[in-house]
């Protein structure tokens, strides 16, 4: 049997080379779950957003094949949406990250929660139910990675669990955002204990209304759209815990 740190390090391997594509499924999923009210995942071949036509396997190669079409697609020539690239970048840069800070023991983790954050920012709006549900999982996997790495601290960070559901229940039902906007704090609670589960709060102002402003900047004009509070709040929210993690963590 191999020695665990080589585990370690090709499952976390393989987990980067993998992270592109699962962004590029959850912003499909994302897309479609904006005109269809089913639960479902995402039925059928992905087709050209602008003439509809069906995409090849060299059309969806997470970041490559935007590249090496220009922003357009092959089809008919009609620009892509920014977003498609945004995601799949995002992603990439952020696992590359995690592998780079954190110890190998929790690469993996780390590189799950990543995906987590991101499925549960794009899936907040259109499939909030599904959305809870990544909430839950990485709830799990954080205590579970407490369990297993910081024994003596768990249930610390159980408590601070708690702490993040009672407050997202206060919140949802004084409504002061939108319902399912903080529903990331036990997942903070549960991977960052008390002090953890505060910075991430504090943190995640200045990265909410930087995302604000940021975000329809990056975007030609014409497919420039307000970002909303609860998707700013979510945002920040994960982008927070992520920074929490990474640095004041171990």
């Amino acid at each position: 049997m191999p020695p665990w740190t080589d585990v370690f390090i090709v499952t976390a391997l393989v987990l980067v080379a993998l992270a592109p594509m699962t962004a590029s499924f959850l912003q499909c999923w994302a897309d479609r779950s904006r005109s269809d009210l089913a639960e479902a995942l995402p039925q059928g071949r992905s087709a050209c957003d602008s003439c509809g036509r069906a995409l090849g396997l060299r059309d969806l190669v997470p970041v490559l094949s935007w590249l090496s079409q220009g922003g357009k697609a092959r089809c008919c020539g009609a620009s892509l949406h920014p977003k498609l690239l945004y995601g799949e970048v995002l992603i990439l840069i952020s696992s590359i990250w995690a592998v780079l800070v954190v110890p190998w023991p929790l690469a993996v983790p780390t590189l799950l929660l990543v995906s987590g954050l991101q499925a549960i920012v794009l899936l907040t709006g259109p499939r909030p139910k599904v959305a809870r549900g990544f909430t839950a999982v990485l709830t799990v996997l954080g205590l579970f990675v407490v369990w297993l790495n910081f024994e003596n601290q768990l249930m610390i960070h159980a408590g601070a669990t708690f702490l993040g559901l009672a407050l997202w229940l206060a919140a949802r039902m004084q409504r002061a955002v939108a319902p399912d906007a903080l529903f990331l704090l036990p997942v903070a609670g549960a991977f960052l204990g008390f002090s953890g589960l505060a910075i991430t709060c504090f943190v995640a102002i200045p990265a909410a209304l930087t995302y604000r402003i940021v975000k329809p900047r990056l975007f030609p004009a014409e497919l420039r759209r307000p970002v909303m509070p609860a998707e700013a709040v979510v945002f920040g929210l994960a982008a927070a815990l992520w920074i929490v993690w990474l640095y004041f963590t171990f």
